[in-house]
């Protein structure tokens, strides 16, 4: 391994030791339900307003309800993802 993977490396254990060391709940709740739930909620209820029938106001609101609860799945999901990738990093994870 030549000097430069061995920096990026080490440069990429810092940043997902930084996100993780905020905690699980702190990652699940903000990155999970807040980002990605609401987001896609927005997304989700501007293409339903362009392409059909539906209310923007409508469609947000039901949006609100589906998109946040799957961002707990989501942000669960990534949090496994970062710490299988960091523990790779670190050498003690199997292939």
């Amino acid at each position: 391994m030549s000097i430069q993977e061995q920096e990026i490396q080490s440069d990429t254990l810092i940043l997902l030791e930084k996100f993780l060391a905020k905690g699980k709940w702190y990652f699940i709740l903000v990155i999970g339900v807040l980002y990605w739930g609401s987001m896609t909620s927005l997304l989700v209820a501007g293409f339903q307003y362009f392409t059909s029938e539906i209310p923007f106001w409508q469609a947000l609101k039901v949006a609100l309800y589906i998109y946040p609860a799957c961002g707990v799945l989501f942000g669960w999901t990534m949090w496994m993802q970062l710490n299988h990738r960091r523990d790779k990093l670190r050498g003690k994870s199997r292939p």
